[in-house]
């Protein structure tokens, strides 16, 4: 694939505590961490406008409405619901979404003004020791923050376009339909489409996180899905699978556990050691503090288990 596009290294972002991020962080949470550091360095360079998009989605058209509506906003988020879901017993629910949150930030634009700064630095404040999968605590990684940006930032928006953000959960209220090469959702331009949970080697199956819809009953949305997965193929899919994730083992060797970095996160700042990946300088009292979070996490899991049953 020709590049057109600029990579941003890491250091650039100039965190304070970057290098503890990187290892108090599994590779999810910490992708989620970085979202207002990296919006916030965009505006730094200049950009009066700028739009996160995850690495799951598609653009199939214009940004025109996107632009439009971020002109009028300091913040611009999509609702995870525009229209109440079937009484169907089928996922995701209501429940699903309480738990998530009411915004999904696979998409977020800030604009450079008081209001948007101030919304960066309180997100960014919250994600330096806070982004991280605690459904029990009440925490989503990046999301459930932003639930509380409702009642404190004037300035946020929110974007309702249908075309906007299609994903598993909306398709209840989102018809996709194919017009000639174009794509249409309830009739307006398919902007862009987020492919959230779907795993390209079985593009059959819409989102393993549902169990409302079956492409099979949904020709023009399986198309959809088909063509992307290709495109993800020609793209280098089965190479960059097998690449290994750069922050997962210690200096010494061996794979940091889950335990230790939630252990490290939530260490006070005397065991939160200069260099964490260097196994050599973590004291006994964090040691012991991952072995407690292990069994901590052990019954997590466990809980969450019994309450799919």
């Amino acid at each position: 694939m020709e590049r057109s596009f600029e990579i941003i290294p890491f250091e650039a972002l100039n965190l304070e505590n970057g290098r503890g991020m990187l290892f108090q962080y599994t590779p999810f949470e910490l992708c989620c961490a970085l979202k207002p550091f990296a919006l916030r360095h965009l505006l730094d360079q200049g950009f009066e406008r700028v739009i996160y998009l995850d690495a799951d989605m598609a653009v199939f058209s214009g940004f025109g409405p996107v632009l439009e509506a971020l002109g009028s906003a300091d913040v611009l988020v999509t609702p995870h619901l525009d229209a109440p879901f079937p009484q169907d017993g089928l996922q995701p629910d209501d429940g699903h979404l309480l738990l998530s949150g009411m915004f999904n930030l696979g998409f977020i634009g800030v604009r450079d003004t008081h209001q948007g700064r101030a919304f960066i630095n309180w997100w960014a404040d919250k994600l330096e020791r806070g982004c991280i999968e605690d459904h029990f605590n009440g925490l989503f990684v990046d999301q459930k923050y932003v639930d509380l940006a409702v009642g404190l930032f004037e300035g946020l928006r929110l974007l309702r376009h249908p075309g906007c953000n299609v994903a598993y959960w909306n398709l209840h209220s989102r018809k996709v339909t194919r017009d000639g090469q174009d794509w249409r959702v309830n009739g307006e331009p398919l902007v862009f489409f987020h492919f959230s949970d779907f795993d390209p080697e079985r593009p059959r199956i819409l989102s393993g996180h549902q169990t409302r819809f079956d492409l099979s009953e949904l020709p023009d949305l399986a198309v959809l899905f088909e063509n992307y997965s290709a495109r993800l193929r020609e793209n280098g899919l089965a190479e960059t699978r097998q690449l290994p994730y750069g922050y997962s083992r210690y200096r010494q060797g061996g794979g940091i556990s889950p335990a230790m970095r939630r252990a490290y996160l939530r260490a006070s700042d005397r065991d939160r050691v200069i260099n964490a990946f260097d196994r050599a300088q973590h004291p006994m009292s964090l040691r012991i503090a991952a072995s407690v979070q292990w069994i901590r996490l052990s019954v997590t899991r466990l809980a969450h288990k019994l309450r799919r049953i």
